[in-house]
């Protein structure tokens, strides 16, 4: 095993190159939501599948008309009605919104309600609003200018927020084709870390709580991924390698917060060549995060990934956010890339030439605020609370004031 540090751009070439979980199954739509598509989807038919109305009104043949202000209304057309007549010279439907108009109407036009003036069965229209009509085509839905029959609208490998579960809905679809999501179980570890218990004031000396298994299995959450924290690992290589392995044949994904490293009670890896485990990372040059175990096990012909954080809490849910999300992305058949916005860095700070610093900051109004000035230690869980924002920034000197740099905003 190479056990050099990796730069991201080495380390996500190497994620990139992992086998991804092929499993699909059909799922209802509106349980579908952050699921991602194992097929590309054609339109069965144009959207709208109709012309139709856009306003409530009165619908003309701009194609018959030749003077004249005042049109005979023909007759009626609501929503789920199918006339097939068609008008003549001066004459009207009126219409409303969203009613299909007429296929024989060659060049059709909606006046809105306001721009006429009624008088029996008879309408005179704003001669302003009639001109416009008649140049524009005003206020008409084409068939087919959202999308054609037989256009392809998403592309597997899609993952399905909710507009594009409507956009499935307008096409009739109950259920949809979709890769299973990765099975993530998680454990915290250390003899000093203590479960939540409702009492703050009763917190041991030399003690902490557990922060690690809420800030993953959440921040997975946050990104539509369902994990389930699977327990603590007390500081004992029999204990990692009993619970790992029990768990490994019940999950796809596990992850491990704490014991990455390489101290005297850093058990992971230990644990993590005993199962047989294949290692193919250990540390990045990233800061905070550098020790990161990226492992994988085979076990009855079925690839387990083994994704192993540092315990402190800052840099526990920075890698889970940067490193962990990207990986269950790939191996979830969808793209791996954060959607990223420029901003204008607001405050001068330093940043590190020998490798890749993740700061949290503050973006409002296209600006970039760096927070404490990227001096935060790797402890500092509150950081995220009052922040928004993620910059990363690879083998820098510096950031300037009014330079332009990329984000990933953290907070939906």
């Amino acid at each position: 095993m190479d056990t050099k540090a990796l730069s991201l751009e080495e380390f996500f070439t190497l994620v990139t190159s992992l086998p991804k979980l092929t499993d699909t199954k059909h799922e209802e739509l509106n349980s579908a939501l952050n699921q991602v598509l194992s097929e590309d989807i054609y339109a069965p038919f144009a959207l709208p599948s109709f012309t139709n109305s856009a306003m409530d009104g009165y619908c003309i043949d701009a194609s018959l008309w030749h003077d004249g202000d005042t049109f005979k209304i023909k007759g009626e057309i609501f929503t789920g009605m199918d006339v097939k007549e068609g008008l003549k010279e001066n004459e009207c439907f009126l219409i409303t919104t969203g009613a299909k108009i007429p296929e024989s109407i060659k060049k059709p036009s909606i006046i809105m309600k306001e721009d006429s003036k009624l008088e029996g069965d008879k309408v005179t229209f704003d001669p302003h609003a009639l001109e416009h009509s008649l140049r524009y085509k005003m206020h008409v839905r084409f068939k087919g200018e959202n999308v054609k029959e037989k256009d392809l609208v998403l592309k597997a490998g899609t993952r399905l927020g909710f507009s594009e579960l409507a956009l499935l809905a307008s096409f009739g679809y109950k259920d949809i084709k979709v890769y299973v999501s990765p099975s993530i179980a998680i454990f915290s570890s250390g003899d000093e870390v203590l479960e939540s218990n409702n009492t703050p004031s009763s917190l041991e000396e030399a003690k902490v709580y557990d922060i690690n298994s809420h800030s993953i299995f959440l921040a997975l959450k946050t990104y539509g991924y369902r994990a389930k924290v699977a327990g603590h690992l007390k500081d004992s290589l029999e204990e990692y390698v009993n619970s790992l392995s029990k768990t490994l044949k019940e999950v796809d994904v596990v992850i491990t917060s704490a014991g990455a490293s390489v101290g005297s009670k850093d058990y992971t890896k230990l644990a993590l060549e005993r199962l047989g485990a294949k290692v193919l990372s250990t540390k990045l040059l990233v800061k905070p995060g550098k020790p990161f175990l990226l492992s994988t096990l085979n076990i009855e012909g079925k690839l387990k990934f083994i994704l192993s954080l540092p315990g402190n809490p800052n840099a526990a849910i920075m890698n889970t956010m940067l490193l962990i999300i990207p990986i269950l992305k790939h191996i979830n058949n969808t793209n791996p890339n954060f959607t990223k916005v420029t901003a204008t860095n607001k405050i001068d700070f330093k940043a590190n030439p020998k490798l890749t610093i993740n700061v949290l900051g503050v973006y409002e109004d296209g600006n970039f605020s760096i927070y404490k000035g990227g001096e935060i230690n790797s402890s500092d869980i509150y950081a995220w609370s009052e922040n928004n924002a993620i910059a990363s920034l690879a083998y820098k000197e510096a950031v300037n004031k009014n330079d332009k740099i990329e984000v990933i905003l953290y907070k939906i």
